[in-house]
């Protein structure tokens, strides 16, 4: 069965919807995996994970969130 994949939160730094996951994502610990970025004015990207459903999780965690 594939994966779901939850919808994803706009960009926290520009507000742009036009945000996707990235796959084979290398992060500065070596970390391979799944990111997902902003593609409106490149922003960034969030941070590496091993599942693209993990990746977007942690996309769509906000600093206020409980």
């Amino acid at each position: 069965m594939p994966e779901k994949q939850a919808s994803l939160k706009p960009c926290p730094f520009c507000g742009t919807s036009n945000v996707k996951i990235y796959n084979r994502i290398s992060d500065a610990k070596g970390l391979e995996g799944f990111a997902v970025g902003c593609l409106g004015y490149r922003c960034g990207l969030g941070p590496v994970r091993n599942s693209k459903e993990k990746a977007g999780r942690a996309w769509n965690r906000r600093v206020n969130d409980d």
